[in-house]
C-alpha cells in the first residue's frame, strides 16, 4: 500500500503590503508671542461709582507695538488703563486705533489688589518706596501683530510691568 502525499498548500493570497514609511514630522515652530511696550510719562485717576466703587488708573505714554515681530515694531502714543480685578467682566486687551488723538495704543489690564495698591502708593499718596518718580513700562503679549494701517485688538496672553527707580543722570554741570 502506498501513502499518498498530501499536497503541499499553495498561498494564493497576495503578499502583506509593506508599511509605508512614517513621514517625520518637522517640529512645528511654536509661535513667537509678540510684544507690546508702553513707556508710562504722566498718570490720570478716576474713581467710578456704580454697583460697587471701582478705581481705575490711567498712565500715559510712549507706546511700541509689534515690538519682537519680523516685520519691526512703530512707536506711537499710548494709554494703559488699570481696574481692579474684583468684578471684572472682560479680559486684558489691547486695541490700536490710528485715527485716535494721543490714544492711538489702548492697553486694558486688570490687576489684583496688591498690585494696584503698588500704583496707588507710588502716583497718588506719595508713600511709595523712593520719593522721585519711578519709571514704569509695562509690556504685554499677544498671540498676532497689530495691523498698523487699520484699527486692530487682540487679547492679552501675558502682561507685566517693569519699575525703574534709579534716578535720571544729572546732567553736566
Amino acid at each position: 500500500m502506498k501513502l499518498a502525499r498530501k499536497k503541499p498548500k499553495v498561498n494564493t493570497a497576495k503578499p502583506a503590503p509593506k508599511p509605508a514609511p512614517v513621514a517625520k514630522k518637522r517640529a512645528a515652530a511654536e509661535p513667537v508671542a509678540i510684544e507690546h511696550r508702553l513707556a508710562v510719562a504722566s498718570v490720570v485717576l478716576a474713581i467710578t461709582y456704580g454697583r460697587d466703587r471701582t478705581e481705575r488708573m490711567e498712565l500715559r505714554g510712549v507706546a511700541t507695538m509689534n515690538a519682537n515681530a519680523e516685520s519691526g515694531g512703530q512707536r506711537t502714543s499710548g494709554v494703559v488703563i488699570l481696574a481692579a480685578r474684583k468684578g471684572a467682566k472682560s479680559a486684558n486687551r489691547i486695541v490700536y486705533a490710528p485715527a485716535s488723538l494721543n490714544r492711538n495704543l489702548l492697553l486694558s489690564l486688570f490687576l489684583d489688589e496688591a498690585d494696584l495698591a503698588l500704583f496707588r502708593d507710588l502716583f497718588v499718596t506719595g508713600a511709595g518706596p523712593e520719593s522721585a518718580d519711578p519709571g514704569v513700562v509695562f509690556w504685554a503679549r499677544t498671540v498676532h501683530e497689530l495691523k498698523t494701517d487699520a484699527p486692530a485688538s487682540e487679547p492679552v496672553i501675558e502682561f507685566g510691568f517693569r519699575l525703574d527707580f534709579a534716578p535720571a543722570p544729572a546732567g553736566v554741570h
